[in-house]
């Protein structure tokens, strides 16, 4: 036992003993209960209550110790009140990750066992078609990194049967009988019924899946709402919010005498709007097109790490350029056109800096990939076809390598001359599959080596293999042809928030709001309020891209491209704007 589980196992001893029938009564009427055993969380839900409990009184004596040192420090009123909030919220925030926890870990559960279920039905499908039982077919999932959330089920299932023995099939109704998914409850429970009434079970499967892959397109679609939903929701707070600060920052008396106003208003809220709750709702809106997309995209995590990684030097152009301009005046409270150009674009190539290398590294990664997943379904119906024939499998796959298949030609070209060479078929599709980044290609051939290895090879196991790759390979170019669509509303939110900013500021210069009096604005107020707009606008347009390339390319590395075009774009607007319209 590590330092870090004694350590938590001492405070649940510690939280039982003191708050065990409080946190039992709080898991009864939050009905935790069988959300605990659902959500997969390995504890008593006496203990788990009482975690509740303890957990939530240290954050509450936290909270109190940053309320008392905002009271004793008085700093200003809007670090004062942001601080105030933070200890109130704390407790009550850590009593509603407890209670809200294993509701979302039931969802995850539930998502990523909906995701991967057609994909798994389809296995044990070909397996049942070769006459493997359904716990041998499982055994195939224990390790294998391709299906996350079916990996999960098994490892369950191997360890509830490793423990207590028994029965495969009662402990897959055990497993089903408390699973947060009605679909998968309903698929398995009726294999169960099929199985022990003596029924057809392949028959069952395949009817199974075929109806899974028409529930495809109804998928797809409720999908697609789901991310329209979120698009339409980002782009609306993003340039509706900011714009609509902006003009109230300006127009209701945040500008007085031609100078910040500190006595009523602070711009902290116009700065932490832009700065701070965008990229937070940028991250939000990411997360749930992730969390609803689920399998259907890819994501390359080296390409993450390098954007991460060049973004610890992206300060380093930003002060060359800042410097070379005349753009670092502004630390000295020196604000000039110059300034707010060199401050512009020092930003903007800083952002530049980290999402152009990403792109040109995921570029290189994906290139072809969407043609191999065409192609693959189409050389795996090819050994099906040769299947029939009577052919051995293995000598089915060097026969279909032989016919055109673009980019996939070299990879099938591999595996033939492994299989010749007398190498074992799963070592000769790994060696050939070496650096494939496409999960549905590595998923079409894992289920054509067991397919051969566990199911026997029979024709038609390779038939149904056929079949079901084709039918994922159509709904996933669907689904990419529905999702293109929305990459135009973040081009135009963007555009729209760096003109309509920049000639609203233009047009309180020409004609200054009746609150201000009709006084004349002094040029350095402009230029700050210039300033802090054409850096949201910026920096907006880079979220907005990162967030489009997120929903309508199925990744976030297709997002930092989107991110680097609506970043120039946005750069040259404002440059072009602020020139014709500041003074």
């Amino acid at each position: 036992m590590t330092i870090k589980e004694r350590m938590i196992y001492s405070l649940d001893r510690v939280f039982v003993l003191l708050f065990d029938r409080i946190g039992l009564s709080i898991v009864r009427t939050f009905e935790l209960d069988r959300a605990i055993i659902s959500a997969m969380i390995r504890a008593n839900p006496r203990v788990y209550g009482a975690r509740i409990v303890g957990y939530t009184l240290i954050a509450l004596l936290i909270g109190i110790a940053i309320v008392g040192a905002a009271l004793l420090v008085r700093p200003s009123i809007v670090l004062l009140v942001i601080m105030v909030l933070a200890g109130v919220l704390l407790p009550l925030l850590v009593f509603i990750l407890f209670i809200a926890y294993p509701v979302m870990a039931m969802s995850r559960r539930k998502r990523l066992i909906e995701s991967e279920l057609p994909f798994f039905a389809s296995y044990i499908s070909i397996m049942a078609r070769g006459g493997v039982p359904i716990a041998k077919a499982m055994e195939a999932f224990r390790r294998t990194p391709l299906f996350k959330g079916i990996r999960l089920e098994t490892q369950e299932f191997f360890r509830k049967l490793g423990l207590f023995g028994g029965d495969p099939i009662a402990t897959l109704e055990e497993i089903s009988y408390y699973h947060p998914s009605q679909i998968f409850k309903d698929f398995m429970l009726g294999y169960i019924v099929t199985y022990r009434t003596g029924g057809d079970v392949v028959r069952y499967l395949e009817t199974r899946v075929e109806e899974f892959f028409r529930k495809q397109e109804e998928m797809i679609k409720q999908m697609i709402q789901k991310l329209g939903v979120y698009m339409e929701a980002y782009m609306v707070t993003s340039i509706i919010g900011g714009l609509g600060l902006l003009i109230l920052f300006t127009s209701a008396g945040w500008i007085q005498g031609g100078r910040f106003a500190v006595t009523s208003y602070d711009p902290t809220v116009l700065i932490l709007f832009n700065f701070v709750g965008l990229p937070l709702l940028s991250v939000a809106i990411i997360y749930g097109a992730h969390t609803a997309q689920s399998k259907w995209g890819f994501e390359l995590r080296d390409v993450i790490y390098l954007a991460l990684l060049v973004a610890t030097v992206s300060p380093l152009p930003y002060l060359l350029v800042i410097l070379a301009i005349g753009g670092y005046q502004v630390f000295s409270g020196i604000y000039t056109k110059q300034a707010i150009l060199g401050q512009v674009l020092g930003i903007a190539i800083a952002l530049l800096t980290i999402s152009t290398p990403a792109w040109l590294a995921y570029r290189r990664a994906t290139k072809g990939l969407r043609a191999l997943e065409r192609y693959t379904a189409l050389y795996i119906e090819n050994v099906s076809g040769l299947r029939k024939t009577g052919l051995a499998p293995e000598r089915c796959f060097i026969e279909a390598s032989k016919g055109e298949y673009g980019p996939l030609n070299p990879i099938v070209r591999r595996l033939a001359a492994a299989i010749e060479m007398g190498i074992d078929i799963e070592e000769a599709i790994r060696r050939s599959l070496y650096g494939v980044r496409s999960w549905l290609i590595r998923v079409i051939f894992r289920l054509a080596i067991d397919a051969v290895k566990v199911g026997g090879g029979s024709p038609e196991i390779f038939y149904l293999l056929a079949r079901y790759a084709s039918a994922i390979a159509e709904a996933y170019e669907r689904l990419r042809t529905n999702l293109r669509i929305y990459v135009f509303l973040p081009y135009i939110g963007a555009i729209l928030f760096a003109i309509t900013s920049t000639v609203y500021i233009s047009l309180v210069i020409a004609q200054p709001p009746p609150m201000i009096g009709g006084r004349e604005i002094d040029t350095a107020t402009i230029y700050r309020l210039s300033l802090m707009a054409s850096l949201a606008s910026i920096m907006n347009a880079w979220m907005m891209g990162i967030v489009a390339g997120k929903i309508s390319g199925l990744s976030v590395g297709e997002g930092f491209k989107h991110a680097t075009i609506l970043t120039t774009i946005t750069t040259i607007v404002i440059w072009i704007f602020v020139q014709m319209f500041i003074p």
